[in-house]
């Protein structure tokens, strides 16, 4: 159980690594730490060798997500990761949540207005939508497309019950729709 525990997180290290590149050399001497202390036979031991990499690891995580630009709340706008859920959310202390909490409130996006580059019908018979953007996105109710006007289009995009999103253009009627990109 130990070489497996140990092993699993040398593995969840490794990973992160690959997610947060940093210099060359300082991941690997993080990662040579890592494994040792995977070899550490006593328990408590070894429990506190990786209890002692932790703000290391940190530090190289924060470095990187500090270095890589973040897209605007518009562009992320119902994105799958725009929206973590309990399963997924990193594991934090109470004043990082609240840390966060609040960089969040400004950042909250309710809906967004898209100019529409095409319009198209899938295999399945569902409206997909691609915008000028790049975003793309598709119907997944079965509610009729009527009355969209000539193009140019533009599309509302609001966020809806239960974190779903209706799509509306024009005077037609609003769709269920997801995100695809």
């Amino acid at each position: 159980m130990r070489l497996a525990s140990a092993s699993l997180l040398a593995i969840a290290a490794g990973a992160m690594f690959a997610v947060c590149p940093a210099p060359a050399h300082a991941q690997e001497a993080l990662m040579s730490k890592v494994y040792a202390c995977a070899d550490i036979p006593d328990a408590g031991r070894r429990h506190a060798c990786f209890d002692a990499l932790t703000p290391d690891l940190k530090a190289a995580h924060a470095a990187e997500a500090a270095a890589s630009p973040q897209p605007t709340p518009a562009e992320s706008f119902g994105s799958r990761s725009s929206s973590e859920s309990a399963l997924t959310a990193p594991v934090t202390s109470k004043p990082e949540k609240q840390a966060k909490r609040e960089k969040d409130k400004g950042a909250s996006v309710d809906r967004v207005s898209l100019p529409v580059r095409s319009i198209e019908t899938s295999g399945d018979g569902y409206m997909v939508f691609t915008m000028q953007n790049g975003q793309v996105w598709k119907q997944t109710d079965t509610v009729g497309i009527h009355h969209i006007g000539d193009p140019p289009w533009t599309a509302e995009i609001r966020k809806a019950a239960l974190g779903s999103f209706m799509l509306k253009i024009g005077k037609s009627a609003a769709i269920h729709v997801q995100r695809l990109n």
